[in-house]
């Protein structure tokens, strides 16, 4: 039984050995250079490098290269640009492009178009801050209170502020270092859930690269947005107050935008309104035209007027205007001047089932999150405070 055992090992050993030697005499075969039938860029071995997730924030130090002519298309949905009438068209992060005419008001509050990382835009302003420009609370509220002092929430902002001018504000009327800078906007010009940007979004491209700033998004009357310069570290100096103009632009393939295209387009700026004051066109050329798309409902452009932000502290601001000129500045304008046909955006419908008090399904998720997080923070404090009295009871012992 021994020997026959020892036996049936051999042969499995020369049987083993027999297809290894077989196996190595096989040419083989060659990996394609340029990764796959027909060639391309996937490198060797035919595999692409793994890159970072859609939307994901850019690794430490290193921003996302600039969108432009050879990039992979980014992702989000199935945009074509349409030379016939200069605008893109198709779906992009679940919307389909373009939704609005021009020239046309865009939303107040809420999306206006959408980064080329899938990420949403909304205009300049908030919902609002606080309570009231001397009020205070022992606990936040909806909405947040924009300062904390120790165990008291305070600080005001209205509804249709710009954000930087209510940050740069509430630095005056808050005590030194209770401003909730977390409440506003992150070194990529964004902020909150869903994550959404208000400002230049410098993590999509490169402001330093030469030339005419890349695509970043697109607004949702079908227009390209591009960052903030038209020639090498030169914004352009004849942006209309809904922050667009006609010119000429970089190839970006993925959209199918060609080299040289002259077209009206968009650019980021870092004055409001940042990246949309309106939805424009070749007419929108004027501040007055601007006004006249906000002349409905009670959000409107009006003449401006003292907004209290503390007890001390007085701006002259028009509230709900988003027409801002080439400095970001407001500037009065009356809307019987500069005739011409323009289309005010109307309202938007209610969402079904949304609860009383919010305007969008976001807003109210946003609010959601915002509890569930300060719930989560109330129930560690209290774990701590149980713990720390547990142990001094015990010390007593």
């Amino acid at each position: 039984g021994e020997f026959a055992m020892h036996r049936r090992v051999s042969l499995l050993a020369i049987v083993v050995a027999s297809l290894l030697a077989t196996a190595s005499a096989q040419p083989k075969k060659e990996k394609p250079s340029g990764g796959g039938p027909g060639g391309g860029g996937a490198g060797a071995g035919g595999k692409k490098p793994p890159g970072p997730r859609p939307g994901a924030p850019p690794a430490e130090g290193k921003p996302p290269s600039r969108p432009g002519s050879g990039d992979s298309p980014a992702a989000g949905g199935n945009l074509a640009f349409d030379s016939a009438i200069g605008k893109l068209k198709g779906t992009w992060a679940g919307a389909t492009i373009p939704s609005y005419r021009t020239p046309m008001a865009a939303p107040l509050l809420g999306t206006v178009g959408y980064g080329t990382d899938s990420k949403l835009m909304y205009g300049p302003f908030e919902a609002g801050f606080g309570a009231g420009p001397t009020s205070t609370s022992a606990s936040d509220a909806r909405p947040p209170y924009p300062c904390k002092d120790g165990s008291t929430y305070s600080g005001y902002c209205p509804g249709g502020m710009d954000v930087k001018t209510c940050e740069e504000t509430l630095f005056k009327t808050c005590a030194s270092g209770t401003v909730r800078t977390e409440l506003f906007m992150d070194e990529c010009g964004g902020h909150a859930i869903p994550y959404h940007y208000h400002m230049d979004p410098v993590c999509l491209y490169k402001p330093d690269d030469p030339g005419h700033s890349g695509v970043v998004g697109v607004m949702l009357d079908g227009r390209p947005l591009y960052g903030r310069h038209e020639t090498t570290g030169t914004a352009p100096a004849d942006l209309d107050p809904c922050g667009g103009h006609t010119g000429t632009v970089p190839a970006y393939d993925s959209w199918g935008i060609p080299e040289g295209a002259k077209i009206y387009h968009y650019h980021a700026r870092t004055e409001p309104p940042f990246l949309l004051g309106c939805y424009g066109d070749e007419t929108t050329s004027s501040m007055q035209h601007c006004r006249r798309l906000y002349q409905s409902g009670t959000r409107k452009c009006g003449d401006g007027a003292g907004v209290t932000m503390s007890g001390s502290v007085e701006l002259e601001y028009d509230l709900w205007c988003p027409c801002y000129d080439s400095d970001g500045k407001q500037a009065d304008g009356d809307s019987n001047d500069d005739e011409g046909v323009v289309v005010a955006a109307p309202a938007p419908p209610r969402p079904p089932g949304l609860p009383d008090g919010y305007d969008t399904w976001e807003e109210y998720k946003e609010e959601q999150d915002r509890k569930a997080e300060h719930a989560k923070r109330d129930a560690e404090k209290k774990k701590e405070a149980e713990e720390k009295k547990k142990e001094a009871e015990e010390k007593k012992k």
